[in-house]
């Protein structure tokens, strides 16, 4: 399995942003969904899109359990920035025209299971946008609804996730480590700009 290759130079040397590794034990299908990413040896990137208020925004698929909302992902493709693949996001998920503002942390995981390990890495990436009402461009986006929280909103959010039932718990695990980063990096005062 290759390793996570970012088009940072020094990128784990960094100190301008938080840089984070967690180790986690999967079960086989959640492994096996995620050993099919990594296999791609490029990560995801995760959008924190903050409007002036303060405002964050959340989404929800109509297959995700009820009542659960994150942060909007997607995956690095091939040739493609960390950056690039923050921008195109934003387009594919929200629509919004918004303004990458910095890069908030960066989460590394070894993720393991009976069938082995892999290397995976989350970038999180703060944009900041004066519209209100997000609408999916990418039609294999099923996204059924968006939300505007406040900041403190998403270390419940994190809990919530991390106690969601099988099939999900995995999953709800995986995806709470990205949102206590987004709030450990807002609850640090970044300017709202």
């Amino acid at each position: 399995m290759p390793p996570i290759s970012w088009p940072w130079p020094d990128w784990e040397r960094a100190e301008r942003f938080p840089l984070e590794h967690r180790e986690m034990d999967l079960g086989e299908d959640f492994y096996r969904d995620m050993a099919r990413k990594a296999s791609q040896g490029r990560g995801e990137v995760v959008l924190v899109i903050r409007r002036p208020d303060g405002r964050l925004l959340l989404h929800t698929k109509p297959f995700y359990p009820p009542h659960t909302w994150r942060l909007p992902s997607g995956g690095i493709r091939p040739g493609e920035s960390p950056e690039e693949a923050a921008c195109r996001e934003v387009q594919e998920e929200t629509g919004l025209p918004a303004r990458l503002e910095r890069l908030l942390g960066v989460i590394t995981y070894t993720l393991r299971s009976q069938a082995g390990e892999v290397p995976f890495a989350s970038a999180l990436f703060l944009f900041r946008t004066e519209a209100a009402r997000p609408a999916a461009r990418d039609a294999d986006e099923p996204i059924s609804g968006y939300r505007w929280v406040r900041p403190a909103s998403l270390r419940r959010l994190a809990a919530h996730l991390r106690r969601l039932p099988p099939p999900w718990h995995d999953w709800g695990r995986f995806r709470a480590l990205a949102h206590d980063l987004a709030a450990a990096a807002l609850e640090k005062g970044l300017p709202a700009t």
